[in-house]
């Protein structure tokens, strides 16, 4: 099931006529199940979203806007961070070059004493019912956040994403899916119709 551009609450509108901003976002549509298989790279098992504006995280796609009154609001910005949720994308050519990027930082930083963690690749599969306490936003050709569908406190949305996950994710150690996937099997991301069929 899909609606197209909801009205709901947001921290920051989905669109800002702002001159001093580079980055222009539009909400192509939410969800409330995958339309298609979608994977993220994620350091360890756990969700670890971190308030960016106090910079403790590891893994700087983790961070997410903490508003004053201490919520996470569902939104999108034209500013870092750019979703307050974690980003899934179906396996395109920027999805890979996305991940193994990633994981090539994590391995440099391990390499200089950095944290070492077991880096793993999320899978959710298509038609993966969504629970009604997190909502899918879609803002770019292959790019989908998933985001609280109200204001709540981060460790409550840390905990629910981990509950999520537990029901409707598998983990695979990202080296491992980095072999079984590879590069040049991947859809161009301007091809939807192709990667929404899988």
């Amino acid at each position: 099931m899909m609606w197209m551009r909801p009205n709901f609450r947001c921290y920051i509108p989905f669109t800002r006529n702002n001159a001093g901003c580079k980055r222009q976002f539009s909400l192509i549509s939410v969800h409330t199940k995958f339309p298609a298989t979608m994977y993220r790279f994620q350091t360890q098992r756990n969700s670890c979203l971190f308030n960016q504006q106090e910079g403790k995280g590891s893994y700087i796609r983790d961070g997410v806007t903490v508003s004053e009154n201490g919520l996470v609001y569902p939104m999108l910005s034209p500013s870092f961070p750019y979703f307050n949720g974690p980003v899934f994308r179906p396996n395109t050519c920027l999805m890979q070059e996305l991940l193994r990027t990633d994981y090539d930082h994590y391995a440099e930083a391990a390499e200089v004493g950095g944290p070492t963690t077991d880096p793993l690749v999320i899978t959710i599969r298509k038609d993966t019912v969504i629970p009604p306490s997190l909502i899918l936003f879609r803002d770019e050709t292959s790019r989908f956040s998933l985001q609280p569908s109200s204001p709540l406190l981060l460790s409550v949305f840390n905990n629910m994403l981990d509950e999520f996950y537990s029901t409707s994710a598998t983990f695979t150690d990202a080296v491992e899916w980095m072999e079984k996937h590879d590069f040049h099997d991947a859809f161009a991301d301007s091809a939807t119709e192709d990667w929404m069929g899988h």
